[in-house]
C-alpha cells in the first residue's frame, strides 16, 4: 500500500501539477466543445443533403415500368394493372389480336407490336378512357405511362397464347 505521509510537498511542485492539470482539462473541455460545434454544423448539412435529394425526388417521374430484359411492370405498375383488372381485360383483347401476330419471330415483335396497338389503334370506350384517366389520375402518371402497363399486360397474354418463340429471329 502506498504511504503519502512520507511525500515531501513542495508548494511549487503543488501549483505546477494543478496549472496541469487545469491545462489538460481547459484543452480536453475545448477539443469537446470543437467536436459539439463540428456535430452541429454537419447535422445541419446533412439535413440540407436530405430536402434536396427530396426535392429533387419529387421531380423525377414515378416508374410504371423496370428497364431491363424483358421489360417488366414495378409495384406502381403492378398496382396500376390490378386497378384496372388488366390481366382479364388484355386477355380478353389477346383473343381478338392473336391472328396479327402469327407471324411474329420473337418475343420483341410481340412487345413492339403491344406497344404500337396500345399507342396508335386501340380504340377504348369512354368508360375505359374514364378509367384510364383516373387510375393515371390516381397514380401520379400519365395516361401514356397507363396504356404501357396495358401493352406489357396484353404482351405477357399473347405470349402466353402464341407459345415458345425463339429470342432472336
Amino acid at each position: 500500500m502506498l504511504n503519502f505521509e512520507n511525500l515531501p510537498l513542495n508548494p511549487w511542485m503543488l501549483v505546477g501539477t494543478f496549472v496541469a492539470v487545469a491545462t489538460v482539462v481547459f484543452y480536453i473541455g475545448k477539443w469537446v466543445g470543437g467536436i459539439n460545434a463540428f456535430k452541429s454544423a454537419a447535422l445541419g448539412l446533412l439535413n440540407d443533403i436530405r430536402n434536396d435529394v427530396r426535392t429533387l425526388l419529387d421531380r423525377v417521374p414515378a416508374v410504371h415500368i423496370a428497364r431491363g430484359s424483358p421489360l417488366r411492370l414495378t409495384e406502381l405498375g403492378k398496382s396500376v394493372s390490378t386497378a384496372l383488372d388488366a390481366p382479364a381485360w388484355m386477355g380478353a383483347l389477346a383473343a381478338e389480336l392473336a391472328e396479327r401476330i402469327a407471324e411474329a419471330t420473337s418475343p420483341y415483335d410481340i412487345q413492339e407490336f403491344c406497344l404500337a396497338y396500345m399507342r396508335d389503334e386501340f380504340d377504348a370506350t369512354a368508360d375505359q378512357i374514364a378509367r384510364i384517366k383516373q387510375c393515371a389520375y390516381d397514380s401520379g402518371l400519365e395516361k401514356q405511362h397507363v396504356l404501357e402497363i396495358l401493352a406489357l399486360e396484353l404482351r405477357d397474354k399473347l405470349l402466353a397464347q402464341h407459345g415458345p418463340l425463339a429470342t432472336e429471329p
